[in-house]
C-alpha cells in the first residue's frame, strides 16, 4: 500500500525508528558530547550550567531584582583590591557597584568574607523599584550607543 506515492506504510514504522535511536549508539554519543562540552566549558567558566542554562536560576534571578535586601558596598572604606570580584562564584563585578542588585547574585556572601576591610560590604536594605528603574535606564543607554 502506498501513501501519497512516496512512502510505503510497511517501510516506515515510527516505533521501530524510535527504538533504534534509543537502543543504538546515537543517544550515547549525544549524551557523551553534551557532557564533554560542559566539562570543556567548565575549564573556562565557573558554574557554567548555573550561570547560563539553569531555568530555576533564571526564575530566581527575576525575583532577585525586586528583593529588598541586597549587598551594599561602601565607597568610602573600599580600597579597590577587587578581592570581592575574585571571590564571587558568579563572576559579578562587585567593586563597580554601591548596591549589588545583579540577578546572577546567589547570596553566597563570599564577597563579604573575602573583603579585607570589615564592614565595607554588608547586607542592607535597598529600594527595589529604584534598582529596576536604574536597570531600565542602563539598558536603554547601552542600546542607543
Amino acid at each position: 500500500l502506498m501513501v501519497l506515492g512516496i512512502f510505503s506504510i510497511k517501510d516506515y514504522d515510527a516505533r521501530n525508528t524510535l527504538m533504534s535511536l534509543l537502543s543504538g549508539k546515537t543517544v550515547g554519543i549525544i549524551l557523551i558530547s553534551i557532557m564533554v562540552s560542559f566539562l570543556g566549558i567548565a575549564l573556562f567558566f565557573e558554574r557554567p550550567y548555573c550561570r547560563f542554562i539553569c531555568p530555576q536560576g533564571a526564575l530566581y534571578g527575576m525575583f532577585s531584582i525586586i528583593r529588598p535586601l541586597t549587598l551594599k558596598r561602601s565607597k568610602n572604606t573600599c580600597i579597590n583590591c577587587t578581592k570581592c570580584n575574585q571571590a564571587c562564584p558568579m563572576g559579578i563585578n562587585i567593586s563597580a557597584y554601591e548596591s549589588v542588585g545583579s540577578p546572577q547574585c546567589i547570596n553566597c556572601f563570599n564577597c563579604v568574607s573575602s573583603c579585607p576591610v570589615k564592614g565595607t560590604i554588608k547586607v542592607g536594605v535597598d529600594n527595589p523599584y529604584s534598582r529596576i528603574i536604574k536597570m531600565i535606564k542602563n539598558s536603554f543607554i547601552s542600546s542607543n550607543q
